[in-house]
């Protein structure tokens, strides 16, 4: 992979040289990472700093350099460490109330009123349908919990790329299932895997007990079990109140219906915080040539799976890929999340009791 680096006024001054190791990790609907180790020449002293960005000229995507460390090789050469994120949406969070439920136009809106001088530009919108029924609220939230949180609702993916001679434009995307292509063991090309499957946190039934005394204390059901064994949580929301205030400041009160939808959300939030853990993951072979990465599949696509070792025949989302670079050669490790999971989860009924 190839490595520009640009200055902060958005001017491309060199390409990275002199690595010894590049880790790109993308996501799908999460903020993906790097990790660069370089020699400390004169010109990669100068150039990785915190004030320049990178452009992964393969993906366009933009790297935000947060932390610079230069230190001593075991060989005693000079090695400069850098990290940092693929997006700048956590320098702003939303201090007004805003609930969205259109994804596109609603996360879009989000960016452009909270700008403040931040250096980011919103990508036209594709007319994605995407919607929230209940809405989910954004406020004093950074930018990027409020695009993590509704993307992985959706199914949506976002990225921030180089685009049409601008830096840093935020955009949203939608990948979807590729029959034509097929993970497996059993057809080799998966080199090797492992599947994480911990429950050890997980719940799926909350009661939202709100305000109230005893008997008279509102308690609201949340079942996202769908079927499976149920895992009971508890969830104290005494703090929700029936009164809120306008922009303009004046008090109003929530409608029965509006504070029951106010506890189901905070339940669904709880419970989020206690998923089940499901992820495969897997190297896939480089030298395949069935199925060809970045031609016939990408990040966010849907693609069968099927592992003799561990009994594994669904579909899985392609939720993250780490493309490393190093000096005996490239490869990439493809982090796999379980479709079916992330459908259940839009699955919710709720009832009063």
């Amino acid at each position: 992979m190839e490595i520009a680096i640009y200055d902060k006024q958005g001017v491309k001054v060199d390409i990275l040289q002199n690595t010894t190791s590049i880790q790109w990790n993308r996501k799908y609907n999460e903020t993906g990472t790097f990790e660069i180790h370089a020699k400390g020449t004169e010109a990669n002293i100068k150039l990785l700093t915190t004030e320049n960005r990178l452009v992964n000229q393969d993906t366009n995507e933009i790297g935000f350099i947060t932390y610079v460390f230069p230190d001593v090789s075991s060989s005693g050469e000079e090695d400069i460490e850098v990290r940092g994120y693929l997006n700048n949406l956590d320098d702003r969070i939303n201090p007004n109330t805003v609930t969205i439920t259109t994804v596109e136009t609603g996360l879009y809106k989000l960016v452009n009123d909270n700008k403040r001088g931040l250096d980011i530009t919103t990508a036209d919108t594709k007319g994605l349908s995407e919607k929230i029924t209940d809405g989910i609220d954004t406020t004093w939230k950074t930018l990027r919990e409020s695009f993590e949180t509704i993307c992985q609702a959706t199914g949506l993916g976002f990225r921030m790329v180089r685009k049409d001679g601008k830096m840093n434009v935020i955009e949203l995307y939608k990948r979807g299932i590729v029959d034509t292509v097929k993970f497996s063991d059993e057809i080799g090309n998966i080199v090797t895997q492992s599947y994480l499957d911990d429950i050890s946190s997980y719940k799926n039934y909350a009661y939202v007990a709100c305000q109230g005394k005893s008997e008279e204390r509102l308690v609201y059901k949340v079942d996202v079990s769908n079927g499976r064994p149920i895992k009971e949580l508890y969830v104290d929301a005494r703090d929700l109140s029936w009164t809120y205030q306008d922009d303009k400041k004046v008090e109003h009160t929530y409608t029965a219906e509006q504070y029951k939808n106010n506890a189901i959300k905070r339940g669904m939030e709880k419970l989020e915080e206690c998923a089940a853990i499901r992820e495969f993951t897997a190297d896939i072979s480089s030298g395949d040539t069935l199925f060809v990465f970045r031609k016939d599949y990408d990040l966010g696509d849907v693609i069968p799976v099927k592992s003799v070792k561990y009994g594994i025949a669904k579909q899985f989302r392609i939720s993250a890929i780490d493309e490393i670079q190093e000096d005996d050669g490239s490869s990439y490790k493809i982090t796999l999340s379980n479709y079916e999971e992330e459908l259940k989860k839009k699955n919710v009924t709720t009832e009063e009791g």
